[in-house]
């Protein structure tokens, strides 16, 4: 079974170092299956950043759009009552790139990157 699913985040104030300004909205889509003991998914990040003048003066920094596409395989081993889940992912910013050839997030030049993480859940 594929299961989807979609996450949604909208500021409603500024943080106080006003990376993230109120009104901006980003979403997180993402199809997850089991198989054979393990957890594939993949998904993608949109953004809608909020334009301020005084804040964000170099939109082309803060683009509106699809912003990253991952991939991820997981498993979990239980013992007793804990649970521990290793897990690799891949990502990869997929907005445009800005007038310099790279390509932002946050206002933050991003690269390709894979992450492996633990987890000990108790």
């Amino acid at each position: 079974m594929i299961t989807p699913t979609v996450v949604t985040y909208v500021a409603y104030a500024d943080s106080h170092n006003i990376a993230v300004l109120a009104g901006d909205t980003w979403a997180d889509f993402s199809l997850s299956t089991d198989v054979v003991g393990l957890t594939f998914s993949a998904g993608a990040s949109y953004a809608h950043w909020k334009t301020d003048a005084v804040n964000r003066p170099n939109r082309d920094i803060f683009k509106s759009g699809l912003t990253t596409a991952s991939a991820s395989i997981s498993k979990y081993i239980k013992v007793g009552d804990l649970i521990l889940t290793a897990s690799l992912t891949g990502m990869m910013p997929i907005i445009a790139d800005s007038a310099d050839g790279n390509k932002y997030i946050y206002g933050f030049p991003v690269n390709n990157e894979v992450v492996f993480g633990l987890k000990l859940t108790c």
